[in-house]
């Protein structure tokens, strides 16, 4: 390689050598080394592959009914946060039908009813969920800005809600794109 390729990114040498790279991503294929999963593995890892948005929104449509419900019959361990987040409504009040929306939502993608509009209160609801960093960030970090506190854990997690939810919405989106172009195989 010569002295000037070294201190180059590989990438700069792919575009100085004029390479064609591939996508990152690549479809499932089967290779040699399926041969060697067991039959079973190999026909739940693709019942996962094709099943990998409704995997995701029935996972999510449980933790939002289950976190939706503590909060309706007040139970819930983010009481106390959601009503030093949203001071200007009362608590007793805010809480249940903020419970009642999560339900709503956890509803909506178990069952897939109106998903565009359920992942628009999902997406809504999740950047909510971040206005105590905003609102009260003495409750969320002991050291801002890398030390959090549970409360700072506890609405950090939901980072991977969302992400979960970008998921759904290309996977439906893919779905639909398919179907309506006659296409009806597997993502």
């Amino acid at each position: 390689m010569p002295v000037q390729e070294a201190i180059l990114s590989p990438l700069q040498v792919a575009r100085t050598r004029n390479v064609r790279r591939e996508p990152v991503a690549q479809p499932i294929t089967r290779s040699s080394s399926d041969e060697a999963l067991p039959a079973t593995v190999q026909r739940l890892l693709e019942f996962v592959s094709s099943n990998r948005g409704l995997i995701l929104r029935l996972a999510l449509a449980v933790v939002f009914v289950w976190f939706g419900g503590l909060k309706i019959f007040g139970k819930s361990p983010a009481y106390g946060l959601v009503e030093q987040t949203v001071f200007w409504f009362p608590a007793e009040t805010f809480v249940p039908i903020l419970g009642w929306a999560e339900v709503l939502i956890g509803l909506g993608l178990a069952f897939g009813f109106k998903l565009r509009w359920v992942l628009v209160a999902l997406a809504a609801h999740m950047a909510a969920t971040f206005s105590p960093f905003v609102l009260i960030p003495e409750v969320c970090f002991q050291d801002f800005p890398f030390e959090l506190t549970m409360e700072g854990q506890y609405i950090c997690k939901n980072l991977v809600i969302i992400a979960a939810g970008m998921v759904i919405a290309s996977d439906s989106l893919v779905r639909r794109a398919r179907m309506q172009s006659g296409r009806n195989t597997p993502l």
